[in-house]
């Protein structure tokens, strides 16, 4: 039985764990929106953060309740002073975040910072990020070396000038630039970076930008460790998310466009990391892509849209790299298929998908902010755990 269940929450200013995986479930209490999610393994514990519409302030969180096995506010009673829009495990026992926050815990931290799962505490790293109109960290990724790469909104990076994104070695608590960086125009500025994707040594890079390395690349460009260069002739608007399949050599990005490297491709497409080539995935999705995750049964997106491969599907659907078609999502039990309103955050965990938005029903059932999909499972879609 191919069923939704919806997951639960409670209000927080700060990420929050889930801290029972063998239950696979989740509930949520209120109607927040989730901005975005980023789950995420680590410490044996799946992550989440809840990134929109969520007060701040100690009241804010939520206590830790005896016997609880659903949601733990482990990340302490300060938390974040603002939005968090990524977060990333380290290659140890850090947890990397950004977003629009000043503070973390009681430590100063320009729109990013580090938890320590040993210390279970907060710290900046160096002087943050800063500069531009309305600065923020949208992407965060580590590499295999430990060093992050963070991009956003920003101009500086430590004190020093980074357009857009920047990379931090702890090895020697340090901040550089990713040469002259990505922008919108020619001049080097504006521009925004929305995610990205670590593959070896290659730093691919996606959002709302015209030129990376003071040449055009259209939306989407990688870094090599010492210069910039584009995937072809890139795509016409602008890239939401990126989703690296390192086993098939295959970078999936999502968003606004309509073409890749000059071709259909609508809001969703691969690029072939040894063919250096684009492809699109069938006839693509009628509207924005906001979210994208590989499953073991094929890739699932996530957005605002209403069809896909020209067929109905709302808001979430799946592609068949082995069939090359769309499905829709659609409720055994219900009939239902997916949500009318926004998904923004895609990820999986084994053989469970997960969707994160605006929305507060998922496959006909109550569902809000987050739920999740099981293709194999034939049980009814339950709430997850006891109600709070």
């Amino acid at each position: 039985m191919k069923a939704f269940s919806s997951a639960n929450r409670r209000r927080v200013a700060m990420p929050i764990v889930w801290t029972s995986l063998s239950q696979n479930r989740l509930r949520f209490c209120r109607k927040d929106v989730v901005r975005s999610l980023s789950g995420i393994l680590s410490q044996g514990v799946f992550i989440f953060f809840l990134l929109l519409g969520l007060s701040v302030g100690r009241s804010a969180f939520a206590a830790s309740v005896p016997d609880d096995v659903n949601w733990d506010d482990k990340f302490g009673p300060v938390g974040l002073d603002n939005t968090v829009n990524a977060v990333v495990p380290g290659n140890g026992t850090e947890i990397y975040v950004a977003g629009k926050f000043g503070t973390a815990g009681k430590a100063n931290a320009g729109l990013v910072a580090m938890w320590d799962t040993d210390t279970s505490t907060w710290s900046g790293l160096g002087n943050g990020l800063s500069g531009g109109n309305f600065p923020e960290g949208r992407a965060i990724a580590v590499d295999a070396a430990g060093n992050v790469y963070v991009g956003g909104t920003f101009t500086t990076a430590g004190g020093n000038s980074a357009q857009n994104i920047a990379k931090w070695e702890p090895s020697t608590s340090a901040w550089s630039a990713l040469g002259a960086g990505v922008a919108y125009t020619s001049y080097g500025t504006g521009g925004t970076v929305n995610s990205i994707e670590v593959v070896g040594t290659d730093i691919y890079v996606g959002g709302y930008f015209l030129y990376a390395g003071g040449v055009s690349r259209n939306y989407i460009a990688k870094w090599d460790g010492i210069s910039w260069s584009g995937l072809g002739s890139g795509l016409n608007s602008a890239v939401v998310v990126l989703e690296a399949d390192t086993d098939a050599g295959k970078i999936y990005v999502g968003g606004y466009f309509t073409t890749a490297g000059g071709t259909s491709a609508n809001r969703i497409a691969a690029w072939d990391t040894a063919g250096y080539s684009w492809s699109a995935l069938g006839s693509g999705i009628n509207d924005t892509v906001y979210g994208i995750s590989l499953h073991d049964d094929g890739i699932y997106a996530g957005g605002y849209f209403t069809t896909t491969g020209g067929n109905a599907a709302n808001g979430v659907a799946k592609w068949d790299s082995t069939s090359s078609s769309w499905s829709a999502l659609a409720d055994s039990e219900t009939g239902e298929e997916g949500t009318t309103t926004y998904v923004y955050g895609m990820a999986s965990v084994g053989n469970v998908a997960y969707a994160a938005g605006a929305f507060h029903q998922m496959g006909g059932k109550a569902a809000a902010g987050i739920a999740e999909w099981d293709p194999i499972e034939e049980r009814p879609g339950l709430p997850l755990a006891a109600a709070c």
